[in-house]
């Protein structure tokens, strides 16, 4: 996509790279237009640019704002104006109400998810999946230390399904933590497209607090970082001063919110000091990205200056903050996140709020008509006499009667219905409209997995509106962007961070550096979706379905039921250890049947990979050794080799008890010295096991290895997703 630069002074969003003739084979920029910000009079520039451009969309989320924090329906004046003031005019919160439940539905698959990365190492690399899934959950449990996680996502949960569209953003090149940034505190060149590294430009509104500012100043002077500009920075602490109130367009959202919190005038006259700043990021010629601060109040006047029609720019303005080339690409700077990309821009992205706003603002007009009918039909209905004024009516009231002077009683005509139906129903089909218009998010499926019929009707309606899960799948993906950035700022090499060194630390000690930054620098190119409740519903369903089904694990089935119904260490609190007997039997049945099928025809029986190699041998050892003692070497050969072929998969699948695994190659090897010389060992087949027993006592399933996971490094999520 075109940067779509240009050099009108006061709209550019860049200055683009000259390139002198000369110097064209190389394609080498001049020194004066290698950076796109080249003094603080261009980037207020840009800065009022962009600002203005999304003036009106700042309007929209401050209607937003006002109908979800309870603005009445119809305007007071106007009422009063037309003389009915006595209308009913309350809010009802039907915007809020309905809206609400999108960020829920954002905010909780990630809260529940039992890990906040996919990343992974190959499929073939040695114990490559255990030190994936110790990786993702230490990553996982590091960033929910941080313990403002759940408000940062519910922020931006809140902020994108109400809006739009929000911003996570890093100021720093070291610090993981990301900071929330609202649609009138974050601005994108307009049109921009999700997820694109090369955005031009990118600003964001930040106020400090004095004494925040004096610290950061002088921390970064003490890691030798001299981008501060002192003489600004002195200046802007002194003249600080409390945010005022302000109606203007661009606060114009601020402005809703301090009304709902009656504190306008407290903010104005008695708040805090404050300093308002703009961070303008923009990308150089190199594609890496500098970093500049300016005032607020400079770009006020920078502004008021424009509005007056003069381009004067004048040179006092100064940087507060200035570094070059800080960021490698923009996308290291800022993570963009959509509700739905229906056109792939970032402002062309709606929220809960704009799809309903219009619909709400009827419903409430509806709900206080209803109300307004009710309350007219209990009156009464007198009409002024011939001749007389409405003012001249006048009605006594006592114990036995009522009087009427100068009026009389209306009829049935002039009454007003009192049936709450026609009420009803506009207000039902209002609310389903609204429910269809953001229904493209998944319902909840029920985890309780005996509630199968409920289940499976909304299991039907997820496959039969498809773009569901992909708008759901949208916002992992994005949130899976996000995460692929906190996470490599979390573990790179030279960060002074001390929670990212200790991960690092204790990363290290289970895994080398090549195997760490596969998994640091790995594309995010799978989403958490496997880990959500959302497929934990899936799955519980499933197994509720296979439940009894042969051919199914039962052990695993009880465990996805289980882990839906309570949570991990639910389930392994309540499940019995051991394998599932059913799986046990049915491999030894095919044995049996193996084994006999072998002895009558004397010919050879192929063993499939989905074997359970392990629970074959078991079965099918107590029949070689009796054909060898009874002397039938022909049908011990052809055992043998049946035999020696489960023994190789089950060593390769890493089924057997480590253990086992010399003794059995012992057994093999003494069964064919016999077999050649036709003569057993002198010790027979002493070491021969039971097994019943030997299941019993060396079998926690299948998947009991000789290399992989002790119980301590995986947990009952960790042994599905192997299993898977």
């Amino acid at each position: 996509m075109s940067n779509n630069l240009n050099t009108t002074p006061g709209d550019n969003y860049g200055t683009p790279p000259h390139i002198e003739p000369d110097d064209a084979a190389n394609l080498t920029p001049t020194e004066e237009t290698k950076f796109a910000i080249n003094s603080p009079s261009q980037a207020l520039s840009v800065a009022w640019r962009m600002r203005e451009d999304w003036k009106n969309g700042i309007k929209n989320q401050a209607a937003i704002t006002a109908q979800l924090n309870g603005q009445r329906p119809r305007d007071p004046s106007v009422l009063d104006n037309l003389g009915r003031n006595w209308l009913p005019n309350i809010s009802t919160g039907v915007l809020r109400i309905e809206a609400g439940k999108v960020p829920a539905r954002l905010w909780q698959p990630i809260n529940t998810a039992t890990y906040l990365t996919a990343a992974k190492l190959p499929g073939n690399w040695p114990q490559g999946l255990k030190k994936t899934m110790v990786f993702r959950r230490k990553v996982t449990e590091t960033i929910r230390s941080w313990r403002k996680w759940p408000w940062f996502m519910r922020q931006l949960a809140r902020e994108v399904g109400f809006f739009g569209h929000g911003y996570s953003v890093w100021f720093d090149e070291y610090d993981w933590v990301p900071t929330f940034v609202r649609q009138d505190r974050g601005f994108a060149p307009m049109g921009w497209e999700i997820l694109e590294d090369e955005m031009p430009l990118f600003m964001v509104q930040y106020d400090y607090q004095p004494y925040e500012l004096l610290k950061l100043v002088k921390e970064q002077e003490a890691a030798g970082m001299n981008a501060w500009n002192k003489e600004a920075v002195a200046a802007a602490i002194n003249s600080s001063g409390p945010k005022p109130r302000d109606s203007s367009p661009a606060n114009l959202r601020s402005y809703e919110e301090m009304v709902r919190q009656s504190s306008i005038g407290w903010t104005y006259e008695n708040g805090y000091n404050l300093i308002e700043t703009f961070h303008v990021f923009s990308t150089d010629a190199d594609g890496s990205v500098s970093h500049q601060i300016i005032l607020v109040r400079d770009l006020n006047n920078f502004g008021a200056t424009r509005s007056s029609g003069s381009n004067a720019v004048g040179s006092d303005y100064k940087f507060m903050f200035e570094r070059r080339n800080q960021f490698p690409k923009m996308s290291d700077v800022v993570s963009p996140m959509l509700f739905d990309p229906d056109d792939g821009t970032i402002q062309g992205s709606w929220g809960a709020g704009q799809m309903l706003f219009d619909l709400s603002i009827e419903a409430e007009k509806t709900i206080n008509d209803w109300m307004s009918s009710l309350k007219q039909a209990a009156k009464l209905k007198i009409q002024a006499g011939v001749g007389k004024s409405p003012d001249e009516v006048r009605l006594d009231v006592d114990d036995a009667m009522m009087v009427v002077t100068n009026g009389t009683y209306a009829g049935n005509t002039a009454a007003v219905t009192t049936d709450p139906k026609p009420f009803q129903a506009l207000f039902e089909a209002l609310g389903q409209l609204a429910r269809e218009r953001i229904g493209s998010y998944i319902p909840p499926i029920p985890l309780q997995p005996t509630d199968i019929k409920a289940a499976q009707i909304n299991a039907k309606a997820e496959e039969q509106e498809e773009v569901k899960e992909q708008i759901f799948q949208t916002w992992l993906w994005q949130f899976a962007c996000l995460i692929e950035n906190i996470v490599k700022r979390l573990l790179r090499k030279d960060s002074p961070d001390e929670v990212g060194k200790k991960l690092r630390t204790d990363l290290l000690l289970i895994m080398n550096d090549e195997e760490l930054e596969i998994l640091i620098d790995q594309p995010q190119i799978e989403t958490i979706f496997d880990f959500t409740l959302v497929a934990l519903g899936k799955r519980a369903l499933f197994a509720a379905q296979k439940s009894g089904n042969p051919f199914y694990n039962q052990k695993v089935l009880e465990q996805i039921q289980a882990t839906a119904a309570g949570g991990d260490a639910f389930a392994e609190s309540i499940l019995v250890p051991g394998d599932d007997a059913t799986v046990e039997a049915g491999a030894r049945r095919f044995q049996q049947m193996e084994t006999a099928t072998m002895e009558g025809t004397g010919k050879a029986i192929n063993v499939l990979p989905i074997d359970l190699d392990w629970y074959h041998m078991l079965e099918l050892r107590p029949q070689l050794t009796q054909r060898l003692e009874e002397g039938n070497f022909e049908i011990s050969a052809i055992l043998l080799a049946h035999y020696r072929t489960h023994y190789i998969g089950a060593v390769s699948k890493q089924a057997m008890p480590k253990d086992r695994i010399n003794a059995e190659k012992s057994f093999i090897a003494k069964v064919s010295k016999t077999i050649e010389t036709g003569a057993p060992p002198n010790d027979g087949f002493a070491d021969r096991i039971d097994p019943v027993e030997e299941a019993q006592a060396q079998m926690g399933g299948q998947g009991v290895t000789s290399t992989g996971p002790s119980p301590r490094d995986v947990s009952p999520a960790e042994s599905l997703a192997m299993s898977a």
